[in-house]
């Protein structure tokens, strides 16, 4: 059984991440502003209702920057669970000693790996049929990056 691959759920938790961030730092530094001009005014103009509407104003910006923090971690595991997915789907599926992700465009991954003779190939393609499992293309480019390397993939 392929284990599953999910390189989308962390890019929408990363854009997730960037519009919080968005609206918490400025919010922060609202709060941040109110406090200041709070704390240089007159006893009288002091109130109670300014106090809390500041300490909301902060404790949201700082929740807001909470969750971009989770929001972040989440998808830096996410990806990392992803990426060793794809490793171990390949390794399954194929006779290849080594193997390494270098590049996800959406619907295929490149990938560096080494066939069962020993020959190194770098960008790979490799794509996922309708069941998951994993479709190596079959050239790949040299060290050098000018030639390309026939790969003998047989699978397991």
């Amino acid at each position: 059984m392929y284990q599953p691959i999910d390189f989308v759920t962390p890019q929408i938790l990363l854009a997730v991440a960037v519009i919080l961030t968005v609206f918490a730092v400025p919010l922060g530094m609202h709060a941040l502003y109110r406090l200041r001009k709070y704390r240089k005014d007159t006893e009288n103009s002091r109130t109670y209702v300014r106090r809390r509407d500041i300490g909301i104003e902060s404790g949201l910006a700082g929740f807001g920057l909470l969750l971009v923090l989770l929001c972040v971690v989440i998808a830096a595991v996410g990806w990392k669970s992803s990426a060793a997915n794809l490793v171990a789907n390949v390794q399954m599926r194929y006779v290849v000693s080594d193997v390494s992700m270098t590049l996800w465009n959406g619907s295929t991954a490149k990938v560096d790996l080494t066939d069962a003779n020993g020959i190194r190939g770098y960008g790979v393609d490799v794509s996922f049929d309708a069941l998951g499992i994993p479709v190596l293309g079959d050239l790949a480019a040299s060290e050098d990056g000018h030639h390309a390397v026939k790969l003998t993939l047989t699978q397991r």
